[in-house]
């Protein structure tokens, strides 16, 4: 009984050497390295996916710029024929940016170029398919060389895909030697503004402000966006966003007498928060009191407005709205006068507001005017009669 178990054990024990053998064969079989004339046979048939399977057999001190250029090639066409055939998928893309990674490989501009426009592909393929590809986005571009010409195409997909990675693109494509003729084009204006907004921090002093948007843009870019930027900066319904571009345009030195004596009597005007854009502005107005013809500037600059600024007048804090309001007035009195004068004519009908009430607290003001004397008592009358028609 013991021989027949001692058999059999040997048996299997011979079956499973067997096994291992045939096994081991076939590994060395698979793994079986290829020469450079091997290679050169693949190149001339343009078998690009067998090529670049073995083209690491080659020992690293065989690698001349004959097998450079062989690979190369051969790359090039692997990504070509990805791109034509829209194979976009991760595994393509993947495989792609493994070549890549070589050492050699991925200092190629060539190879760089068209595997950006590959990527142009696949991303749109992720975005049109509402996959999630913040990953892959974000490797390729840690990983990728810049084109900005592409860059300007990604940053509309990234947008879709990660803010943060768009951010990134566009901070790229900002500071690139063609960033003026970008920055010059009225389509790109918005989305410049939206990261300049994202970028400052209210709480910031304008140095800092400075040290954290330097970076952004270059200075060509920087000159491109300045004008359109103070007309932003004036007209914006947001005082939170005209605080954040006045900073920023403080910071980099791009602001003149007319623009802050106008850019910060909005701001107080539209209900301020405290900091130092408030402290400009209160040291500002104090200088425009002793200045009439700059007053005369900014009282154009803003009855051009279809509405007249007065957010101070609903502000919740009525104490502060007071102080603020009594301030304007003692160094700004034209203003206010100006402000009650189209309230009356507008419930008097005595002028044509399209856009409907140009002073949109009127009442308010009127009202709480009565006991702090910001207007003349004839005014109020005129007020009075005009909301009685």
């Amino acid at each position: 009984m013991k021989q027949l178990k001692s058999f059999v054990i040997t048996k299997m024990l011979h079956r499973i050497a067997i096994i291992l053998l045939i096994s081991l064969c076939a590994n060395t079989i698979a793994r079986e390295t290829y020469t450079k004339d091997d290679l050169k046979v693949l190149f001339k048939q343009k078998s690009y996916q067998e090529y670049l399977d073995h083209y690491l057999d080659i020992r690293p001190t065989q690698r001349d710029e004959d097998w450079k250029k062989m690979t190369l090639e051969m790359l090039a066409l692997s990504i070509k024929t990805a791109t034509e055939k829209k194979e976009f998928s991760n595994q393509t893309f993947d495989s792609i940016l493994g070549y890549l990674s070589n050492a050699t490989l991925k200092t190629d501009h060539y190879a760089q170029f068209i595997f950006a426009k590959y990527a142009l592909g696949f991303f749109q393929v992720c975005v049109d398919s509402k996959s999630n590809c913040q990953s892959k986005l974000q490797e390729y571009w840690s990983s990728s060389k810049r084109f900005v010409e592409i860059d300007q195409q990604l940053f509309h997909l990234a947008q879709v895909i990660s803010s943060e990675i768009a951010d990134q693109v566009l901070i790229s494509i900002l500071n690139d030697d063609s960033s003026k003729i970008y920055c010059s084009k009225m389509e790109n204006f918005k989305n410049i503004k939206a990261l300049l907004i994202k970028t400052v921090s209210s709480q910031d002093s304008t140095d800092q402000t400075f040290k954290n948007v330097a970076h952004i843009m270059d200075e060509s870019c920087r000159k491109a966006i300045a004008s359109e930027l103070k007309k932003e900066t004036i007209t914006t319904k947001n005082n939170s966003e005209r605080e954040k571009l006045y900073k920023y345009l403080k910071a980099f030195q791009m602001t003149d007498e007319k623009f802050e004596a106008t850019a910060l009597t909005l701001y107080l005007l539209n209900g301020p928060a405290i900091g130092d854009v408030f402290n400009f502005a209160w040291n500002k107005l104090s200088g425009l009191s002793q200045d009439h013809k700059l007053r005369e500037t900014v009282l154009e600059n803003i009855k051009s407005f279809q509405t007249l600024p007065d957010d101070i007048v609903n502000i919740s804090d009525q104490k502060r709205s007071d102080v603020i309001i009594t301030y304007i007035n003692k160094n700004f009195p034209e203003y206010f006068e100006v402000y009650t004068r189209a309230c009356i004519d507008y419930y008097s009908g005595a002028r044509s507001f399209p856009k409907g009430n140009p002073t949109l607290y009127c009442d308010k003001f009127i009202e709480r005017s009565k006991k702090k004397n910001w207007v003349s008592e004839a005014l109020i009358q005129r007020y009075i009669k005009a909301k009685k028609i």
